[in-house]
């Protein structure tokens, strides 16, 4: 599960990155920086390293995905951060913007403020029509796996080793590096076409089945008495179609002068818990756009 805010900073480093052009300017998230008072270590939301001449610049950004504007208390543990860190320049990202006490104090302390605020479609309306985005999603449910055997398999070893339940859990052993698959990873790492021909999206689930041939003993199911090859895989499936609407959400990445960037953004989950990540950006100076695309895994906490 990712933690609070995270998906905040990733948007926040895309965005410098697109701010930065094809300068030299190199920008991590999160990122790990020594602390000049205690030597330890300091982790920052988003880092910006660049040369001016031949004098190295570091800016960092700490970023807040919070309900209520953020407040003096934030700046000021930003302005000892930046120091203790050793940063030339702090900035702050807030997605609900700052009191006006914590404005006066970013002005103080010379930390500079960002925001980036959600808005409607409205704004994007010159330039970006669309409102969401439409998909078709391959579902697939196994109903039964049976593990097929060379006719000289221990087959007693094997039953002793098979589960009665949560079959499509139980793993097998990949012999060419020993990694442990389940009967579910292995079919889902196969190619689907031929199980979705013919299907029309958001019809009722279709039952077919789907014969792996093993090759080369390539699998076995480890026992007690030893490894035993499996000869194939057969399973039955239901299978469908369904139509997914993914809408996009529009927001503005400002400072204190106005609008830096618009973006528009989607998120397509897939069915391995990553998600697909769209981000349509525009320049609001220039109006050059650029698209994005990422493949996002879920963090720790």
């Amino acid at each position: 599960m990712a933690r609070q805010g995270r998906d905040l900073e990733r948007l926040v480093e895309l965005l410098e990155t697109y701010l930065g052009g094809d300068s030299r300017v190199t920008i991590k998230s999160p990122d790990s920086l020594v602390d000049k008072t205690t030597g330890g270590l300091r982790e920052v939301d988003v880092s910006i390293r660049s040369s001016i001449g031949s004098s190295e610049i570091l800016v960092i950004l700490e970023c807040r995905d919070r309900g209520s504007p953020q407040d003096v208390t934030w700046i000021e543990q930003l302005a000892t951060k930046r120091d203790d860190v050793g940063a030339d320049k702090a900035v702050a990202v807030s997605s609900s913007g700052f009191s006006e006490h914590a404005g006066q104090k970013a002005k103080a302390k010379n930390i500079d403020l960002r925001t980036i605020d959600e808005r409607s479609i409205a704004d994007f309306a010159t330039w970006f029509i669309p409102r969401e985005i439409v998909s078709h999603a391959r579902h697939m449910d196994v109903q039964h796996v049976s593990v097929d055997f060379l006719e000289d398999a221990n087959t007693d070893a094997v039953q002793d080793a098979m589960p009665t339940t949560n079959i499509t859990a139980f793993q097998l052993k990949r012999v060419t590096d020993g990694s442990r698959l389940s009967l579910m990873q292995i079919v889902e790492g196969c190619s689907h076409e031929k199980l979705f021909e013919g299907i029309m999206p958001d019809a009722e689930p279709i039952t077919r089945n789907l014969v792996l041939i093993v090759p080369d003993k390539s699998f076995v199911v480890e026992t007690k008495s030893g490894d035993v090859p499996v000869a194939q895989l057969v399973y039955v499936l239901k299978v469908k179609i369904m139509t997914q609407k993914i809408p996009f959400t529009f927001r503005h990445y400002s400072n204190e002068k106005g609008t830096l960037v618009q973006v528009a953004s989607a998120e397509l989950p897939r069915r391995d818990g990553k998600t697909v990540v769209l981000n349509i950006l525009r320049d609001a100076d220039t109006g050059h756009g650029q698209l994005a695309v990422t493949l996002q895994n879920c963090d720790p906490k």
